[in-house]
């Protein structure tokens, strides 16, 4: 009884390694660039509007975007 204990655990433990290196590995994702950002731009001769304080603006437009930088994650994940 022991023995067959012993012989399924050892096949499980085969196919399970077996099945972890045959699996694929993840890509690493690819860092955004600014085209890859929706942002509604201020059209030229169009007013703009210059708020100081606190405010609640309705109609956003953005005059300039710029300085995108991609860091790295080099921290792993999963456990602790």
């Amino acid at each position: 009884m022991f023995l067959v204990f012993l012989k399924r655990l050892a096949i499980s433990l085969v196919l399970q390694f077996a099945a972890a290196l045959f699996t694929p590995k993840p890509k690493a994702p690819k860092a955004a660039t600014l085209d890859q950002f929706q942002i509604p731009q201020a059209v030229e001769g169009e007013e703009l509007a210059w708020n100081f304080g606190t405010i609640t603006v309705r109609d956003h437009k953005v005059a300039y975007v710029g300085d995108l930088r991609s860091v790295p994650i080099k921290e792993k994940g999963g456990k602790k």
